[in-house]
């Protein structure tokens, strides 16, 4: 472009482009919030900015497009240029210290009222993002274009704009409603003029010894200070500190006048539930003659609140496993991992079911060892392979305790070797029956209590010979590979309903259902895991009460996995 001091207004021909690089630093940002008073948390409060979906402090939308005063068109030989009008989209946050290029071209020109359309974009020159978009119509009228030599120093406290200092609101978007209104008064004097080209000075790349005001440029900062305004009034008013601006579009009737009171009224005229936007109505008038300098339009997003977390005295109700007087079933509870398990429950103050099958005198001893230490215990037998007799067992725990609130699932007939040769389906349906159709009647009988109830926790035991197959296990490695997917399954249908069903996958457990696996076996076991043993009854039984605990409430579908660091990893 031409030097536009030399420029008449018929020179403007064609695609006419002209581009400039300026950055927003902190220094730039104060100043510009000095003088707008525009507070507005999200930009000058590190701690609240950072909580927000930005992360980090954001420059004021308006502050960057401020930068379009400094281009040369408005500075066109003995012509006096105003903003008509600007439309402005801010689509992408602009950070503090960002590296920005302003550009500005010609797409319309009418020789006959001396008008130009300007797009001005701005650029992020880092990322190559386009953060802001508008439209500025400007005005030519014949004039002077004089130096107008205002003081180089002046007080800090007696430049901002408004002539009432205002306190930031903190509207949520249910608190904003239709025909709400605020106003800003505000009063721009010549200090002004000077307070904002040295603000801009801070930014620009070529720097001057000192900004120059000439009376072609008083119009166009007017007009630019007017819009920053709305800047203020969104992110200190409606809706305050929760706002992102995204656009607005402000009409100039008038000539703003200087060394007058004026009053920025915005009203609220729509709402968006499902965008969370609200829109404002904009006006710029006197309020003592009732004259209207602009009218304009602004479109706001209203952030949610910064999440705040709970305190250490609202923690102390997620300190309890909040076991206490549930009422907990477990499957093959008279030995092993469901014996441990049950004891641990009721240590926790759970009330415990002790399901068997063969093993009544071990049941029995579970259940005297829960009472003797105050707890509350009974035993019930049941096959669980036996649908009826698992209705029965739940019929009588109902009848005794009222409801069930945690199945464990752990039953299994054996964990014997069988070469694949000698392998008989009968026996591999023999596994899946107490296994697989176990946890089946079981979930069967006990969902409907839970659901009534409000919830429950269901725990299948699983095995790492799911992913790890043994040597000779197959039927066992059928049954575990059943009992995920009865898991995974009941876990999505059942969420809804507040039940929650998981999976405790240990790896070689130390029990004597085990005990047919030579020392040896399990001593290279004990090796291969990298914590360098196996898993005890007590490993699994603590991973069990975790899934059926407070502690878990967020968790369903998954599996806990009990391995000492062994395979599969994450």
């Amino acid at each position: 472009m031409k030097n536009s001091n030399k420029m008449l207004f018929d020179d403007f021909v064609g695609e006419t482009k002209e581009r400039f690089d300026f950055s927003v630093n902190k220094e730039t940002l104060e100043s510009f919030a000095m003088m707008t008073g525009d507070y507005s948390s999200l930009h000058m409060d590190e701690a609240f900015s950072r909580r927000m979906k930005y992360r980090d402090r954001i420059v004021h939308g308006m502050l960057p497009l401020c930068y379009i005063s400094a281009l040369r068109i408005f500075r066109v030989r003995n012509y006096v240029g105003s903003i008509v009008s600007i439309d402005a989209e801010f689509s992408q946050p602009i950070y503090l210290e960002s590296n920005l290029r302003i550009t500005a071209e010609i797409v319309k020109k009418r020789s006959s009222n001396r008008t130009l359309s300007l797009k001005i974009t701005i650029m992020n020159i880092r990322s190559k993002i386009v953060a802001t978009r508008a439209s500025v119509a400007v005005k030519f009228e014949k004039g002077g274009n004089k130096l107008i030599d205002y003081p180089s120093a002046f007080v800090e406290s007696d430049i901002g704009l408004l002539t009432k200092s205002i306190r930031e609101n903190k509207y949520t978007f249910e608190e904003v409603r239709e025909g709400l209104t605020k106003s800003v008064e505000f009063e721009i004097s010549d200090e002004h003029f000077q307070h904002f080209l040295e603000m801009l000075q801070k930014g620009l790349k070529k720097k001057c010894e000192r900004p120059e005001i000439r009376t072609s440029l008083q119009n166009v900062i007017k007009s630019i200070l007017c819009a920053s305004l709305v800047s203020t009034f969104i992110g200190m008013h409606i809706p305050g500190r929760n706002s992102t601006l995204i656009g607005f579009r402000i009409e100039y009737l008038k000539q703003i006048p200087q060394m007058k009171k004026l009053l920025l009224r915005g009203e609220v005229k729509r709402r968006s539930v499902g965008t969370k936007g609200i829109s404002l109505g904009l006006s710029i008038s006197d309020n003592l003659s009732k004259t209207e300098y602009a009218i304009g339009s602004a479109t706001v997003i209203v952030n949610p609140c910064p999440k705040e977390m709970p305190s250490i005295i609202e923690m102390k109700q997620f300190t309890d496993y909040k076991l206490t007087d549930k009422v907990v079933l477990v499957t093959g509870a008279s030995r092993g991992i469901g014996e441990t398990t049950a004891l641990l429950f009721a240590l926790m103050g759970a009330k415990i079911i002790v399901n068997y099958y063969r093993g009544k005198e071990d049941a029995e001893k579970v259940v005297k060892q829960i009472m003797q230490n105050g707890g509350d215990a009974i035993a019930l037998r049941a096959d669980v392979a036996n649908s009826d007799e698992v209705n029965e067992m739940v019929k009588a725990a109902y009848r005794k305790y009222g409801t069930i609130d945690v199945l464990v699932n752990n039953a299994v007939k054996d964990f014997l070797p069988y070469e694949f040769a000698r392998l008989r389906w009968e026996d591999v349906q023999k596994e899946i029956d107490v296994t697989v159709k176990g946890a089946f009647n079981t979930c069967k009988a006990v969902i409907p209590l839970m659901i009534k109830g409000g919830g429950g926790s269901i725990i299948n035991v699983s095995s790492m010979v799911t992913d790890n197959p043994q040597r000779k296990q197959l039927k066992y490695v059928i049954a575990k590979s059943a009992v995920v997917g009865l898991t995974r399954g009941l876990a999505v249908e059942y969420a809804e309903n507040n039940i929650r069903v998981n999976m405790v996958v240990p790896n070689f457990v130390e029990t004597d259902l085990v005990s047919n696996i030579p020392s040896a076996f399990q001593k290279k076991a004990a090796n291969q895991t990298p914590m360098k043993r196996n898993a005890s009854p007590v490993d699994v039984a603590q991973a069990i009460v975790f899934a059926a605990s407070s502690f878990s409430s967020y968790t369903t579908g998954q599996r806990i996995m009990v391995t000492g660091g062994g395979l599969p990893l994450l």
